[in-house]
């Protein structure tokens, strides 16, 4: 590929990376955007692991599944869904206030 001048504003410095932000730029990423730019890594820090985390709850066979069953957060989780009472509906007959007709 042909290298391209660099850009108005930038560096002599950065003539190395010239040719990676160039082909950067051809592929979508934006103009000026550089690899640690803040919205990028607050964007990946934030869908990667919620696309593991939803790949893993939507999928059993998936392999974020299959390591949270290995280190046990499945029971974790379960613990949480399980109801902690064997009866979830009381009695209503034996309760006072409630007329016994009902």
């Amino acid at each position: 590929r042909a290298s391209l001048p660099p850009k108005e504003g930038a560096s002599s410095s950065s003539t190395g990376s010239s040719s990676s932000s160039s082909s950067s730029s051809s592929a979508g990423a934006g103009a000026g955007a550089s690899p640690r730019d803040p919205r990028l890594v607050f964007g990946l820090a934030v869908g990667i692991p919620t696309l593991l985390l939803t790949w893993g709850v939507y999928d059993p066979n998936s392999p974020p599944a299959k390591i949270a069953t290995a280190l046990g957060f499945d029971e974790f989780a379960e613990s949480f869904a399980r109801p902690n009472e064997e009866k979830l509906l009381p009695n209503w007959h034996d309760m006072k206030d409630v007329p016994k007709d009902f």
